[in-house]
C-alpha cells in the first residue's frame, strides 16, 4: 500500500508551519501540468481543507483498516485523534485528494518543518490509494501535486518513509526522484512481529 510510507513519520514530534496555499484549489497548469492520462480518467486534485476532515478521516480509516501492515498507526489509536485536530491539520497543511467524478481515488500530505535549523525540509505523510484506483495513475497525479507545493513553498528537500519490503510504494517514490538513504530496523511492531521501514529523501 501506498500509505507505507509517512505514517511512520507522523509519530515523530515535529511542529510544522503554515504556509501559502488556499484549500480547495484545483492545481493548474501554472502549478502542475497533468499527463495526458490525467484528462482522459477525468482526474483532478484539490487541495483540503477543514471542512473536508470527515471525508479525509474515512478514507483513511478505510486504509488504516484494509491494509493494516502498510501502516504503523493503528485505527485504534488513530481514532483517539479528535476531529477538530485533523480539521485544523488540513487547514494548516498541503493535503491533496485525487477524485475522478467525485470519487476520491487517493490522499497524501505534505508538511513543513517549522524549527529554524529544520525549515528547509518537508514530510510527505499519509499517502494511500484507494484499492479500485490503483494503476490508474491516481498515486503518481498525488505525487506530482505534492512535489509541486513543495517547490512553491521554497523547500530544500521532501522525505518520507515506507515499511522498507513495500515494493510498489517503493516504485513510486523512485519515479518520482526519491532515493532511499536509511532503513531502521524492526521499526514496527505487528504483534510478534517486527518490520523495518525504508527511509527515502528528495532534493528540490
Amino acid at each position: 500500500m501506498l500509505a507505507k510510507y509517512a505514517h511512520s513519520m507522523e509519530q515523530v514530534s515535529l511542529s510544522f508551519a503554515r504556509t501559502g496555499l488556499h484549500p480547495q484549489k484545483k492545481l493548474t497548469l501554472a502549478t502542475i501540468s497533468p499527463s495526458p492520462s490525467v484528462s482522459a480518467n477525468r482526474m483532478d486534485i484539490v487541495r483540503l481543507g477543514a471542512d473536508d476532515a470527515v471525508q479525509f478521516i474515512a478514507m483513511r480509516r478505510a486504509g488504516l483498516e484494509g491494509d493494516a501492515d502498510n501502516f504503523r498507526t493503528s485505527p485504534t489509536d488513530d481514532a483517539q485523534v479528535p476531529l477538530a485536530a485533523w480539521a485544523e491539520r488540513l487547514a494548516n497543511e498541503h493535503v491533496f485528494a485525487v477524485r475522478r467524478h467525485g470519487q476520491w481515488l487517493a490522499i497524501g500530505g505534505l508538511a513543513r518543518e517549522s524549527r529554524v535549523k529544520l525549515d528547509h525540509k518537508g514530510l510527505i505523510w499519509g499517502m494511500y490509494a484507494a484499492p479500485e484506483a490503483r494503476g490508474s495513475g491516481a498515486a503518481d497525479r498525488l505525487m506530482e501535486a505534492l512535489i509541486a507545493a513543495g517547490e512553491a513553498m521554497g523547500l530544500r528537500q521532501l522525505q518520507l518513509t515506507l515499511m522498507a519490503d513495500n515494493v510498489r510504494a517503493r516504485r513510486l517514490y523512485e519515479r518520482h526522484g526519491f532515493v532511499v538513504y536509511a532503513t531502521e530496523p524492526a521499526s514496527v511492531r505487528f504483534g510478534a512481529i517486527y518490520a523495518d521501514e525504508a527511509l527515502m529523501w528528495k532534493l528540490l
